[in-house]
């Protein structure tokens, strides 16, 4: 029996929707868990970024 085309828009809708939740919900988890560690990765990346400058833009000459 063959699909119709809006059929297969529906399945892959509520296929996306449905992975889209259970990766959300996983990245909350990952966030709690390691959220010291998270942070400490962003004050250092930003340290880092100030200290290079225009260095890691290769078009400023």
């Amino acid at each position: 029996m063959a699909r119709s085309e809006e059929d297969i828009r529906e399945y892959h809708r509520r296929y996306y929707q449905e992975h889209k939740e259970h990766l959300l919900a996983r990245m909350e988890v990952y966030r709690k868990e390691n959220a010291e560690r998270i942070a400490a990765n962003r004050r250092y990346n930003r340290k880092r970024k100030k200290a290079l400058g225009g260095l890691t833009n290769p078009n400023i000459k």
